[in-house]
């Protein structure tokens, strides 16, 4: 298990609850998407979602990250193998100058409309088409 086990042993990304961001209370600023160089790996990382703090300058060197989120077109639940991602990406941001500590890291995903995934008779995965849940994981 990566870094992030440790800090997150009481949330598991398959138990964790679902929110609609009206509902989280949290106060995002400035939200987009971003590429995160990597030098180590000498890759960057796509960032689906990512919000700077209320009042902050979006690429200000030291901006505060409120929310670091990942977006999948799927209504399987999201993994430890995600939360790690994230949490990599924070420890990335912090390297650059940036202060993500406060960071909420948040997984997206669909949620089927019966609740549990089960397709119709014609196959096809009955989805709601508003407001998304997502899970977050501080």
């Amino acid at each position: 298990m990566g870094p992030a086990a440790g800090r997150h042993a009481g949330h598991s990304a398959r138990g964790a609850r679902s929110f609609t961001i009206d509902e989280t209370g949290l106060s995002l600023g400035a939200a987009g998407t971003a590429q995160i160089a990597d030098p180590a790996a000498r890759t960057k990382h796509e960032v689906d979602l990512l919000a700077v703090a209320t009042g902050e300058r979006p690429q200000s060197p030291r901006a505060a990250t409120a929310l670091i989120g990942q977006a999948k077109a799927t209504v399987q639940p999201r993994g430890l193998k995600d939360l790690e991602r994230l949490e990599h990406i924070r420890a990335l941001l912090a390297d650059q100058g940036h202060r993500p500590d406060d960071a909420v890291l948040a997984l997206f995903r669909l949620k089927p409309r019966n609740g549990r995934g089960a397709p119709t008779q014609d196959g096809q995965l009955p989805l709601q088409p508003v407001r998304q849940p997502m899970s977050l994981i501080s």
